[in-house]
């Protein structure tokens, strides 16, 4: 490091020093979170969300799901990754069905939470499919992602009847992208 010139040394001793600070804080005095969006199927279709579910997070503290079928839970002393188990259990406690995953990763998982949406099944007990809420890390979005996302429109004939155009909390309105064209223009300052 003694080669480096003396205002890099600074920079790279300011930025671990910082890394290390979020790590510390988020691993020993603050929580990492996981959001979750829980969806019934039936027949392969949703059907809207678990009423009366128990969702708990490794074990430890549980909650219900709101109407929307979201639940928020804390993830205490996460500053080195490891196996999350999350449960999904019926309102006379029965256990429906349970998904592991490795994190939170240290930093990233310290600013954006874990953000998962799940569909189950509660006769097979079962879960269907998984996914990630969000697919990027905001700061990482390609510049692309906004058009793909601002032509993601239902038609016309399936256009919501509420407010500002927002779905039913158990609408079950198909979406479809179509980008007939794409045109990707040299960015300012390249």
């Amino acid at each position: 490091m003694r080669d480096f010139p003396l205002t890099i040394q600074i920079l790279i001793t300011i930025t671990i020093l910082g890394l290390l600070v979020v790590y510390v804080l988020n691993g020993f005095v603050a929580a990492t979170f996981v959001k979750a969006q829980l969806f019934t199927v039936i027949d392969g279709q949703r059907d809207g969300h678990p009423k009366n579910w128990k969702v708990r997070l490794q074990g430890g503290e549980d909650t219900t799901p709101n109407d929307a079928g979201y639940v928020f839970l804390p993830l205490y002393r996460s500053g080195i990754p490891g196996k999350i188990r999350i449960e999904f259990e019926s309102e006379d406690r029965k256990p429906i069905a349970e998904y592991s995953w490795w994190g939170p990763w240290p930093v990233v998982n310290a600013i954006w939470p874990i953000d998962k949406v799940f569909d189950i099944d509660p006769q097979k007990k079962a879960i269907v499919k998984i996914s990630d809420a969000s697919e990027t890390v905001p700061l990482l979005d390609w510049p692309w992602t906004s058009v793909a996302q601002a032509s993601q429109e239902a038609p016309r004939s399936q256009k919501s009847p509420l407010p500002g155009g927002a779905a039913p909390p158990d609408s079950n309105l198909n979406y479809q992208i179509v980008i007939d064209s794409l045109t990707v223009e040299k960015l300012p300052g390249y």
